[in-house]
């Protein structure tokens, strides 16, 4: 942003008003755009709209200045796939291209233009793929830090953004949304008879049994050891809840083995904490845990 101011100041300085003109709305464009991403923490809509006024000041600049700005097409096409998706980059990177060619290609040998139009076209394809493989690097990255690697669903620090995620929206658009902590009573005495190996194999079979129970929107999550985390969204918590109790309890009598569920459920309050969020969950998990297992118990909110 301040090379843009500096820049604007020399052109200022030499006349060129016009291109000084546009220096300093990128300038000023840019900074909005700092401000919204320091207030929002957020490079969704800033990235993209940055890549775009980039590329459009580019283009800008080579029709007020003349060929000898095609230059700056370099650096902000390589910085485009770095802000936006490559795809959107590419399209974006290739219609400046084609501005710029129509701009300059009278002005210049054909050449000339022809090393340009060459060096510039293997920038932008050698940055796409580029782009590509760091997103897909980041991408398997980010599942390997999400997902939990015994059962496949997601892990405890997925847990914890989705809370943090869930309180966001519930600021923007209010609404039903409930937390289910749910124990496996006697999980100890699996690991216990049969091993450790045979532990992980019932953990990954409950693990798929809740996956494919919940509803769309629903997320589950292996909250730490024989315990899950469910997060529910709009009515119908509680009867998603009896039902896992219900299937796990029928798994169980199948597998003959001596496990059920337990678990806590409490609704998201106004103004609520996911810190007490979580604990009301706990504290409803206990109570079915010390009141007879294989059962429901819910916080109710103001409880």
């Amino acid at each position: 942003m301040m090379g843009l101011a500096l820049f604007a100041i020399i052109r200022i300085q030499r006349g060129d008003l016009a291109i000084a003109a546009v220096d300093a709305g990128g300038f000023l464009a840019a900074t909005a755009l700092f401000i919204h991403v320091f207030k929002t923490q957020s490079l969704k809509i800033a990235g993209p709209a940055l890549a775009l006024l980039s590329l459009a000041g580019s283009v800008t600049l080579v029709a007020l200045g003349g060929p000898e700005e095609r230059y700056l097409l370099y650096p902000t096409t390589v910085v485009s796939f770095f802000l936006m998706p490559p795809a959107w980059a590419l399209c974006a990177s290739i219609l400046a291209v084609i501005a710029a060619s129509i701009i300059v290609f009278p002005k210049v040998e054909v050449f000339v233009y022809g090393k340009f139009l060459l060096s510039i076209s293997g920038c932008f394809l050698f940055a796409y793929i580029f782009a590509r493989e760091r997103n897909s690097q980041r991408d398997e990255l980010l599942s390997l830090s999400t997902r939990d690697p015994l059962t496949g669903i997601g892990n405890r620090r997925a847990f914890d953004e989705q809370l943090d995620e869930t309180l966001r929206i519930q600021e923007r658009n209010p609404g039903k949304v409930s937390l289910l902590l749910l124990d496996i009573d006697n999980f100890k005495a699996v690991n216990d008879t049969n091993g450790h190996d045979a532990g992980d194999q019932l953990l990954k079979q409950l693990a798929q049994l809740i996956a494919e129970r919940i509803r769309a929107g629903d997320h589950v999550y292996r909250f730490g050891g024989d315990e899950f985390a469910l997060i529910a969204h709009g009515e119908g918590a509680p009867t998603l809840a009896k039902d896992l109790c219900s299937r796990i309890s029928e798994f169980a009598t199948r597998e003959g083995l001596p496990i059920s569920a337990s678990i806590g459920l409490a609704e998201l309050g106004v103004d609520e904490s996911t810190t007490r969020w979580v604990k009301n969950a706990d504290t409803a998990l206990y109570q079915a845990k010390h009141s007879g297992k294989n059962q429901l118990r819910v916080h109710y909110i103001n409880e």
